[in-house]
């Protein structure tokens, strides 16, 4: 009776490890309001905040109406969406879970978020392709302190967390539901770069739109590796805060 067989079921044959679980899903009217709602919110955001812009409001309270009418409707939503058509968990219906190993995970996703961009940028230089960078003189409409931390916290905290809960929970869980894994997360890192259209920028939309969405199905991938969203949150944080950090500072003009 020697130990040769243990582990191993009759017939002398390995044993296959067990299928990886399917990915978690979620009905798809869910993903279709909660982008349906992000995007018409961005869009009203920027319509009022140019009729508010006559009243002369410290730049500050600006950049807090932005991210309250911005990314408020569209949590709302979510939360609402998840206790209809999900699990009654935002966190479980969008993946936002966390593990030790995230903060070193996020920055190897932001590496490969980067790639998208600096390739996608270098396309559209050589091409001519028009381009308006989303942070394009947001140091010359403030400068105050009030300014800087409300409009650092609206783009390194708030607009991470939430478009990630948005796209590459909501969006992107419900479309793997319906299609193939590769173009839920083509569509989805599509519809993020087109979420970003700025009616004021005209023409600039086309270049700016190409580069997030390449951005967005790179996060897209990682969010479905992942299984889980706080890594693609903290890329996502690392890009904005670069973006703005050279946006505030001035630096590279």
């Amino acid at each position: 009776g020697g130990g040769g067989g243990r582990g191993r079921p009759p017939g002398g044959r390995r044993a296959r490890p067990p299928p990886a679980p399917p990915h978690p899903t979620i009905p798809l009217a869910a993903g279709v309001g909660a982008l349906a709602t992000i995007t018409l919110s961005l869009v009203a955001s920027r319509y009022v905040l140019e009729w508010l812009a006559g009243f002369g409001w410290p730049i500050a309270v600006y950049v807090a109406i932005a991210g309250l009418l911005g990314y408020g409707p569209v949590m709302l939503f979510c939360w609402w969406a998840s206790h209809r058509w999900g699990r009654r968990s935002l966190r479980a219906d969008s993946g936002l879970y966390a593990r030790w190993s995230d903060p070193g995970w996020g920055p190897v996703a932001w590496l490969g978020v980067l790639t998208a961009p600096i390739t996608l940028g270098t396309i559209i230089l050589v091409t001519g392709i028009p381009f308006s960078s989303n942070t394009e003189d947001i140091d010359t409409v403030g400068g105050t302190r009030g300014y800087v931390l409300t409009t650092l916290v609206l783009a390194v905290v708030a607009a991470p967390v939430v478009e990630e809960i948005v796209f590459r929970g909501f969006v992107l869980r419900s479309f793997l539901g319906r299609m193939p894994w590769v173009v839920a997360v083509l569509v989805q890192g599509l519809l993020f770069g087109a979420a970003h259209f700025d009616p004021v920028r005209g023409a600039g939309n086309i270049g700016l739109v190409v580069v997030l969405s390449g951005a967005g199905i790179v996060l897209g991938g990682a969010a479905y590796l992942f299984r889980r969203i706080t890594p693609t949150i903290i890329a996502h944080a690392i890009i904005n805060a670069l973006a703005m950090t050279i946006a505030l500072t001035g630096w590279g003009q």
